[in-house]
């Protein structure tokens, strides 16, 4: 099975990452660059977590919010 992400799906997974660097980043109580870097990765697994189980043919329900 190809996992390799598709152009678009690269692209979401690029945009996600430097949206969450760029808030942290740019917030008055932001230190370091690390900071926003370790931030950024972490939303960055969450996007993932989140949005590779919808897409997964044995994908749990999602709960409603």
């Amino acid at each position: 099975m190809d996992v390799t992400p598709k152009k678009g799906e690269a692209l979401d997974r690029t945009q996600v990452w430097l949206a969450a660097w760029v808030a942290v980043a740019t917030s008055n109580s932001c230190l370091s660059a690390m900071v926003a870097t370790d931030w950024a990765d972490h939303c960055l697994k969450a996007f993932d977590e989140r949005f590779s189980a919808a897409t997964s043919p044995q994908a749990a329900p999602r709960r409603a919010l």
